[in-house]
């Protein structure tokens, strides 16, 4: 629902892109967001750089939208922004054409949510969908491509520790074990269970890449824990049994659409995590409908 024109001094608006980039990882929670910003700096400050910039633009996007004003101050027009102007930047130099592209994609990425929004719940998909959209149009005029992707030396040996504080880093792009200890602790101090569930996501979907035999470098940077991240922490629930069937559904279920999604040659960003929760929540609402019939009839 639209609304006023949100009026917010300079603290408040930089609170707002602070639970912004929180949202990232569901945290409406400014310092979170913070810390986030300074593991994202620590490992890049370029990242950081335009992840807030990225941020920015899509909030002031909804803010002169006058799209719903708690919407905007929880920050979820912020998080998807963010997101596209790491994106951008991972993958393509710094010139005219990409930062052009990143206040486009950012104000983009604001619409999108707004409109998905009415029928399903958006999570990261307007980030997907739009840097997909990006990449393409990009490639296609011969942007350069960036050379701040890091190389990583293959290793036969999969080290836990490193994967699983990678898995929280690959969340935003970021291959960096203190940055991942950051994003983990970030995500602890907001929610305990939120973290508790995240970690044993990421227990689960290395285990399930082991099991299939998955390259031990993906696994050591972290490319197969993110997106189990993200689905834990979006299908939390007041019932531990349900929380954990939904989480080891979706997680497993996202690992599997990623390594399709990569088998095809496509980006899968958190595309896998978007999937494989919408899926989870059908899931659960078509459980909890068949129960009320159950009642109904007997």
């Amino acid at each position: 629902m639209s609304g006023n024109s949100l009026s917010l001094s300079s603290i408040e608006f930089v609170k707002v892109l602070l639970r912004g980039v929180g949202q990232i990882l569901f945290q409406k929670n400014a310092f979170s967001g913070f810390l986030f910003l300074i593991g994202i700096f620590y490992n890049s400050y370029w990242n950081a750089i335009v992840a807030l910039f990225g941020c920015t633009i899509s909030t002031l996007t909804a803010i002169y939208s006058k799209y719903d004003n708690e919407d905007i101050k929880d920050g979820l027009y912020g998080y998807n922004g963010a997101l596209v102007g790491i994106f951008i930047f991972v993958f393509f130099e710094i010139n005219i054409i990409t930062c052009t592209a990143l206040v486009l994609c950012a104000m983009a990425s604001s619409t999108t949510m707004h409109y998905l929004k009415k029928f399903l719940p958006p999570f990261t998909f307007p980030f997907v969908f739009i840097s997909w959209i990006s990449y393409l149009v990009l490639n296609t005029i011969h942007t350069p491509f960036s050379s701040l992707i890091p190389v990583t030396v293959e290793d036969s040996n999969i080290h836990i520790l490193s994967a699983s504080l990678n898995s929280f880093g690959q969340v935003m792009f970021q291959e960096n074990i203190f940055t991942g200890f950051l994003f983990a602790l970030a995500i602890f101090i907001h929610s305990r269970k939120a973290f508790i569930y995240g970690l044993l996501s990421v227990v689960i979907s290395i285990s399930c890449a082991i099991l299939l035999q998955i390259s031990t470098k993906d696994i050591n940077i972290g490319l197969m824990g993110y997106n189990g991240i993200l689905c834990a922490i979006a299908l939390i629930d007041k019932r531990i049994f349900t929380t954990i069937t939904l989480i080891l559904m979706a997680v497993i279920l996202s690992l599997l659409i990623q390594i399709g999604m990569v088998k095809i040659d496509l980006i899968p960003l958190t595309a896998p995590f978007v999937f494989s929760t919408w899926i989870a929540l059908l899931f659960k609402k078509s459980i909890k409908l068949f129960q009320g019939t159950n009642i109904i009839t007997s």
